[in-house]
């Protein structure tokens, strides 16, 4: 079969897939339907929330402080933009946190002792986003831009498992309709915004407990004379692949805080 035919067909299959096939497919609907659970997965039907899925504001506490006008996240690299470094500033971390408890943050309406819900993004990650709220400056807007560039760069047959941070797979009728798995379609685990980089300003530092520092562009990187490029057919599993069946098991705030 000549490749623009194949095109046809994929594109022909993609358009027939149902809004809500993903749940038939990753096993969220056989007890409703009375099919069998192939995945094994536990499936809670009954359980009560223990949040209003609707308070998601952002409050000041009772008796906080007055805000410190100094104190603004600013841009810190040129040409990457929401990118703010913490490990190395404990006066910042000292004044992000007094910042942070000036708020009373909301029930995550994310914990789930109730049914994962059926909506896509499936879980929104309330609090990660108030946190970014409450810092202000150059990372109020990181859950929006990152939602953004997912929308813009993956298949909107994607299964959006967490809005922000993102975290994202393809249900399994998609997975399955080509041998490579193209980038639209491959899974994506982040603990933090999307990286907004413009590639010019791009360097990868190599330091620490290493012979030879250094810091590498991304045309050194792209340079095949220093990095000669190989292609193989693998396979790639990530702990958060079937994320969604991890979710069902310790949902937390968001299942940003679980670990297999």
């Amino acid at each position: 079969m000549d490749t623009p035919t194949a095109n046809l067909i994929y594109q022909r299959k993609i358009s027939e897939q149902k809004p809500d096939e993903w749940l038939l497919e990753q096993g969220l609907e056989p007890a409703k339907l009375g099919l069998r659970n192939q995945s094994d997965m536990r499936i809670n039907l009954d359980s009560p929330q223990t949040a209003d899925p609707n308070e998601t504001e952002l409050k000041l506490q009772e008796d906080a402080e007055p805000e410190d006008p100094s104190f603004v996240v600013e841009e810190e690299r040129d040409g990457w933009k929401g990118y703010v470094e913490w490990e190395d500033y404990p006066d910042k971390k000292a004044r992000a946190h007094r910042r942070f408890v000036r708020f009373k943050f909301p029930p995550p309406p994310e914990f789930q002792l109730g049914p994962v819900p059926g909506t896509n993004p499936v879980l929104e990650g309330v609090r990660w986003k108030l946190w970014h709220k409450a810092l202000g400056g150059a990372l109020e807007n990181v859950p929006e831009e990152s939602w953004e560039t997912v929308l813009r760069e993956k298949h909107p047959g994607m299964l959006h498992l967490l809005q922000f941070p993102y975290n994202g797979e393809p249900p399994k009728g998609l997975l399955t309709q080509q041998t490579v798995t193209p980038n639209e379609l491959h899974f994506v685990r982040n603990h933090g915004g999307i990286p907004d980089i413009d590639p010019a300003k791009f360097d990868l530092r190599i330091d620490g407990l290493v012979k030879n520092p250094q810091k590498l562009t991304l045309a050194d990187l792209q340079d095949e004379a220093k990095f000669p490029r190989v292609s193989k057919l693998v396979t790639i599993q990530c702990s958060g692949t079937r994320r969604l069946e991890q979710i069902q098991e310790y949902a937390g705030e968001g299942d940003e805080s679980r670990t297999p």
